[in-house]
């Protein structure tokens, strides 16, 4: 049997479905490669499938002929839409959303910290959970059709799986002298709270994706970058410097940035030294006539308010870690009481995703404390910790 086959057959092995949903195999090349391929829920994430895509990490870094890997979908729409929500709001154990949250906080920052290059291939959605597989890599290679957001304030929760670390440190953030310590990003926090869906261009701009290539580009690159010819000879010192040099062959410039004609009110309302100010600050503009805060209030105005609160005091705890493993520890803190002890998450999922009458009745946040839902875990909550404060 071959190491193709081998790995292939693993995966339909552990998966208990009619089809795989995360394929592995080894390209004669060196290339290793893991497909998605959750085709009827657009590779939404189950916790078999984290624990599938972890385990054929550790494999690829472990095996000496894999120089680099490749993450995609078998999927032309999506890359992956999100975490399996519905399964976090209507667990089937006590536990699960502990269980489930902890093993894809930990792939998140595995593959943060993966000893060869991670280059994935992003077409199509890519939301939630699927922005913790992808933006923490090295190479994230967009195209026309790719559409990100992370949109979970509007399903009771928030920016997790890193999301509040890649948001608060992205454009516009500002370094302090502490290694990875910013200031947050005011672009970062508008897309963290309002959700919005953004384009390749939008992408590049934030520092989200680090290659835009046309459709037909992105089709060429994917076929060639998994030729048998393609770093059979190059040593594995080399690679990294290969795949820049690949990418630029094949990359252009995705057009201007819709965010970046919004730059300075979003700088202006969005840098401000709290939510009700971001608030204030858009409603000001959007009285004077401006479309794009009128559209940000009103999209703020339907979310869990609960959430906007959280995500927002989130962001500027996180701005503050230098590792995201430390980010996440905090992001573990908040999305087990959020879904274990407030209301808003499964009332979100209700709402949106299992009735669909797309009217959710958020909690009151008259005596909502923010800062006690980033404290650590107390011996009566019975969780323990995910990473530590100074790890």
């Amino acid at each position: 049997m071959n190491t193709q086959h081998q790995h292939t057959l693993s995966m339909q092995l552990c998966s208990k479905s009619e089809e795989p949903h995360v394929l592995t195999d080894i390209l004669p090349n060196g290339c290793g490669r893991v497909t998605l391929n959750r085709s009827k829920a657009l590779n939404s994430l189950t916790l078999e499938m984290v624990k599938l895509i972890y385990s054929a990490l550790i494999k690829l870094e472990n095996d000496a002929t894999v120089k680099f890997v490749i993450l995609c979908s078998s999927l032309p729409k999506a890359f992956c839409a999100g975490g399996d929500v519905r399964a976090l709001a209507y667990p089937s154990y006590p536990n699960f959303a502990a269980d489930f949250l902890r093993n894809e906080y930990t792939l998140n920052n595995y593959i943060k910290n993966y000893p060869k290059p991670i280059l994935s291939l992003l077409k199509g959605i890519v939301m939630g959970g699927g922005a913790g597989l992808s933006i923490h890599d090295t190479f994230r290679v967009v195209t026309e059709s790719t559409v990100f957001a992370m949109p979970e304030t509007g399903i009771g929760l928030f920016p997790d799986v890193g999301g509040t670390y890649f948001l608060s440190h992205c454009k516009g953030a500002i370094p302090s002298s502490s290694p990875g310590v910013v200031t947050c990003s005011p672009v970062g926090m508008y897309l963290a709270l309002t959700g919005a869906r953004i384009g390749p261009a939008d992408m590049m701009y934030c520092g989200l994706a680090t290659h835009f290539l046309t459709e037909q580009k992105f089709q060429d690159l994917s076929k060639f970058l998994q030729t048998d010819s393609f770093a059979r000879n190059v040593a594995q010192s080399q690679i990294l410097s290969l795949l820049n040099d690949v990418l630029k062959q094949y990359s252009s410039q995705p057009g201007d940035s819709p965010l970046g004609r919004q730059e300075s009110i979003i700088t202006e309302c969005f840098s401000v030294s709290s939510f009700n100010q971001i608030i204030q600050c858009l409603q000001i503009k959007a009285q004077a006539g401006d479309s794009f805060c009128t559209t940000a209030v009103e999209t703020l105005k339907s979310k869990s308010p609960t959430s906007l609160l959280l995500t927002y005091e989130a962001m500027h705890i996180v701005a503050k870690c230098g590792l995201l493993s430390q980010g996440l520890g905090y992001e573990y803190r908040l999305a087990v009481r959020m879904i274990n002890q407030g209301s808003d998450f499964r009332e979100g999922v209700r709402a949106l995703l299992v009735d669909k009458d797309q009217k959710p009745k958020w909690s009151s946040v008259d005596h909502l404390n923010p800062v006690c839902w980033f404290r650590p875990f107390e011996a009566s909550e019975r969780f323990s910790e995910l990473f530590s404060a100074t790890q």
